[in-house]
């Protein structure tokens, strides 16, 4: 049994850990081994490009909104104008017709 036990390693303490530690056996649970306190310039600059990420796709999905809004309108009016343009050709044909006659 002496031999099992000498081949696992020993874990080390939380003081000893860090996110750069090159440990590549399992450890006891340290936050500040997985998440440290300080955070670098690089951190910072994922946390602002997922930012950005977040706010392109909001941005695409409001833009596709108004556009499909405005195109709704569009075509309602073309067809407003498109059937009024009917309307008047309709009244000015019977009144030829019945000038006419």
């Amino acid at each position: 049994m002496n031999v099992v036990q000498s081949t696992f390693a020993k874990p080390l303490p939380c003081s000893d850990l860090s996110a750069e530690s090159e440990v590549l056996y399992p450890q006891p649970f340290c936050p500040e081994a997985i998440a440290p306190h300080r955070r670098t310039p690089f951190d910072w600059v994922v946390n602002l490009m997922a930012i950005a990420l977040v706010a392109a796709v909001f941005l695409s999905a409001l833009l596709q909104f108004v556009f499909l809004a405005l195109g709704v309108v569009l075509l309602t009016v073309a067809f407003y104008a498109l059937c009024r343009l009917i309307w008047r050709l309709y009244v000015w044909q019977s009144r030829k017709f019945h000038a006419d006659s």
